[in-house]
């Protein structure tokens, strides 16, 4: 019985993980980062060692410095590579099945 009972408390810790506390919150720097930084939220990296630190910056004045700083980063674009569209392309052209049968 204990068994399943900690079990059951497992999973219900999974589904519903424990917020962070309101001070640890850090939507709001990341949106502000975002809008200085003319880029998307998923671009912006916020260190995770000065989480507390970062979490004070309330003000767009105090997320411009946290970025002179180095603890906010927009991160690089992630390249997105042709080369798979370039074969799917070739075989459109010409059907491997009819390049094997000649």
């Amino acid at each position: 019985l204990k068994d399943i009972l900690r079990a059951r408390q497992q999973r219900i810790a999974r589904r519903f993980p424990r917020a962070l506390p309101a001070a640890m919150s850090l939507k709001l720097q990341k949106r502000l980062a975002a809008d200085i930084k003319k880029c998307g939220r998923n671009r912006i990296w916020l260190d995770p060692n000065e989480a507390n630190e970062i979490s004070m910056a309330n003000s767009r004045f105090n997320v411009r410095k946290l970025i002179k700083d180095g603890l906010i980063i927009r991160k690089a674009v992630k390249m997105h590579s042709r080369a798979r569209c370039r074969k799917n392309l070739e075989a459109s052209r010409v059907p491997t099945k009819v390049l094997w049968m000649r």
